[in-house]
């Protein structure tokens, strides 16, 4: 996408979305962290603790750079909309 197809909405998702492949190609999610159909079905506990950390560090990169990043495309309803979503996140979750 490019010009005006990639607005604020866009950007906030690509950034969530380029956190997941930083963290693919830093600990290589599907043999690294065995993350993946098989090992999920014999602990699906310790599965269920690795995406909470997946996604929790890429929506708080997203939830970063957006509200520290000008981003005059983003509407004032987008922004409160996406501000008070009630996202937690996961700070400490050690995986052994």
């Amino acid at each position: 996408m490019v010009g005006e197809q990639f607005g604020g909405m866009e950007r906030l998702t690509y950034s969530h979305e380029y956190v997941h492949a930083l963290q693919d190609q830093n600990y290589d999610i599907q043999y690294g962290l065995q993350y993946d159909t098989d090992p999920c079905k014999k602990d699906s506990e310790r599965c269920a603790g690795v995406q909470a950390l997946l996604e929790g560090d890429a929506s708080l990169a997203q939830m970063d750079w957006f509200t520290n990043m000008p981003q005059p495309r983003i509407t004032p309803t987008s922004r409160s909309f996406i501000l008070t979503s009630k996202c937690r996140y996961t700070t400490a979750l050690r995986i052994t």
